[in-house]
């Protein structure tokens, strides 16, 4: 309709008009135009009506600060629309400053201009409460969310709040994708990535009915994200490939470079990889663009360079990173978060092997990402933490760090890093064993450098025989008896129960089972343990009737209820481990395996 406009008033001669048009047709954010040909019409329309509208007009005073906007979003710089703001300011029209406000913030995400950018958008909060105007208070709300979003305040989640109650009443299809795609970035700091992946084609799809020129690229940078934390960021790299000289896309995004350069390197497909990073740090790095996805193409350099052993690259990166350690590594609107910036310091340094200042950007990282509530990036510190302490000799916390990363990665779906992290890591790491012997009625548990004293319980019975039988799988009815299939006396053929016995135990198993069932979902943990207690029971009488020796047994349905049985049990205990010493209850959780057939495996650690 713009367009229209644009055309109607060049044809009549109408300044006023093709100006107003010109405005419109520039879109809500900057560079919306969606070939090089669209943009200069424009910029032609935008720069005719001023050389005839009224230089000191609201109109020509919008325009000039549009014209500045567009040059700095379009070279990277900044200086003209800042230069045009003190004009913007002076000609006393609310909406044409607010206009200016939104424009300079949009050319100042870089972040360099981190304080300018806060300081513009405290300003257009003043300027909107002082218009009264929905669609304005809507637009200072949503750059005073991004604001604290790309610095990891820890009021953001408040003003993302706001904003989103701002919309519920004065819908706006450009802000509410804004809000969507931050939604995604969310879900991937909660862990929930499988969630996160939903959320990103639901929010692709608002964001091709607002007809937001970054569809294709926020999609690309949440697809990234999580398949990075997922540990499967070789499965984009056809995608990447195709991202990196895509038409579509409305800008050069080197992020995309820099995740080429990872997958790849991941893949291990040097030659690709190496290419990309070549691209990247051509002369160097340092003359690599700065804007909204400056820090996220950094990392991906780095994690590049150090699967490709390039410490040149790890060396420059390092020195540019270090004014940036305090903030979260997000792109654009803070639509995707990488976690803390002292992350790719840490893994630079590592590169390097300075070890010492990799372990306390490690430390930092840990810290800052659980203030971010970001899990994943959370993991993987801790993980390059114990990588770190392991090389620098700190072997018992190495371990236990480790451990816990690996038991937090499997509850996330980040298995692909757990499979990295068993073929990576030395033997020192592996080797330690946990021991539990029974003192009375009490239990010393021994694990990961660490001990604690537990009371008895069927739980604690079956971890003590999984951890004093290390690497041998365990069949659950052999556990339930509590001892070693080896020791079993039974014979085989042996009938011990006949078929109305048979039938009696399964019914009764469960009616136990939805005894329990209700009682957990009411709230009723006496009767919750009362029949527990008995189910355990049954299934260990039962286990010492039916074919402990490996033969067939009566009824097939016994060894998948000893199963849910055994790992029930292994997991209250876990939980009452956990309360003494979280660190030996991540260390079992990380190699106790539970299943048809149980294992302790502390030579190959995997999860429960």
């Amino acid at each position: 309709m713009f367009d229209r406009a644009a055309r109607l008033a060049e044809a009549q001669g109408d300044a006023q008009a093709l100006g107003e048009a010109a405005l419109g047709a520039g879109g809500f954010w900057l560079h919306e135009q969606p070939s090089p040909v669209a943009q200069a019409l424009v910029r032609g329309w935008r720069r005719t009506a001023l050389a005839e509208v009224d230089p000191a007009s609201q109109l020509a005073v919008r325009l000039r600060v549009r014209e500045a906007a567009e040059r700095d979003y379009e070279s990277g710089g900044t200086k003209a629309v800042l230069a045009a703001l003190p004009e913007a300011r002076r000609c006393g029209d609310r909406a044409a400053l607010a206009e200016a406000l939104h424009l300079a913030q949009s050319c100042l995400l870089d972040p360099t201009f981190t304080k300018l950018r806060n300081t513009l958008g405290e300003e257009l909060l003043a300027v909107a409460a002082a218009a009264d105007d929905p669609f304005e208070a809507c637009r200072s709300l949503m750059w005073r969310a991004t604001n604290l979003l790309l610095t990891g305040h820890p009021h953001a989640d408040r003003a993302l709040t706001r904003l989103r109650a701002a919309l519920a009443e004065h819908r706006h299809l450009a802000m509410s994708y804004v809000v969507s795609a931050v939604d995604v970035m969310l879900a991937i700091r909660a862990g929930a990535l499988e969630r996160a992946e939903r959320l990103a084609d639901e929010t692709a799809s608002l964001g091709r009915q607002a007809g937001d020129p970054d569809v294709l690229s926020w999609y690309g940078a949440h697809l990234v994200t999580i398949r990075f934390f997922q540990g499967r960021s070789e499965e984009l790299l056809p995608m990447l490939q195709e991202l990196v000289a895509s038409p579509e896309l409305r800008e050069q995004n080197d992020a995309f470079l820099g995740a080429l350069a990872t997958a790849a390197s991941m893949a291990g497909d040097s030659w690709t990889a190496t290419s990309a990073l070549r691209r990247l740090c051509r002369p160097n790095l340092a003359a690599l663009r700065h804007n909204s996805i400056w820090l996220v193409t950094v990392l991906g350099v780095v994690l590049a360079a150090q699967l490709l052993s390039d410490t040149d690259v790890a060396a420059e990166a390092y020195e540019l990173l270090v004014p940036f350690a305090g903030l979260p590594v997000t792109a654009s609107f803070a639509i995707t978060c990488l976690g803390s910036a002292h992350y790719p310091l840490a893994v630079a340094a590592a590169t390097l092997e300075r070890w010492d200042v990799a372990v306390d950007h490690f430390r930092q990282s840990m810290t800052a990402n659980e203030a971010l509530g970001h899990r994943p990036a959370h993991v993987l510190s801790e993980a390059g933490l114990g990588e770190a302490l392991a090389v620098t000799g700190q072997a018992a916390e190495s371990a236990r760090c480790i451990a816990r990363a690996r038991a937090t990665a499997t509850k996330l779906g980040m298995d692909a890093w757990c499979a990295r992290w068993r073929q990576s890591a030395p033997p020192a790491q592996l080797d330690a064993t946990a021991r539990c012997v029974r003192h009375g009625a009490m239990w010393m548990l021994s694990a990961a450098g660490r001990s604690v004293t537990i009371g008895d319980s069927l739980g604690v019975r079956y971890l003590a025989t999984l951890l004093s039988n290390p690497g041998a799988e365990i069949g659950v009815l052999d556990l339930v008896q509590q001892q070693p299939p080896d020791q079993t006396a039974y014979q085989a053929g042996q009938e011990l129960l006949d078929a109305d016995a048979k039938r009696a135990y399964r019914q009764r198993i469960t009616e136990l089972q939805h005894q329990i069932d209700e009682a957990e979902s009411g709230s009723d943990p006496t009767r919750a343990e009362a029949a527990r207690s008995e189910l355990d029971w049954l299934l260990t009488e039962l286990g010492h009737a039916t074919g402990l020796a490996g033969r067939s047994r009566a009824f097939p349905t016994d060894a998948e209820r000893a199963r849910s049985s055994v790992q029930k049990a292994i997991r209250r205990a876990l939980v009452r481990i956990g309360t003494a010493d979280p660190e030996i209850r991540a260390y079992l959780e990380a190699t106790i395996v539970t299943g048809i057939r149980c294992s302790y495996r502390p030579s190959q650690p995997d999860s429960l």
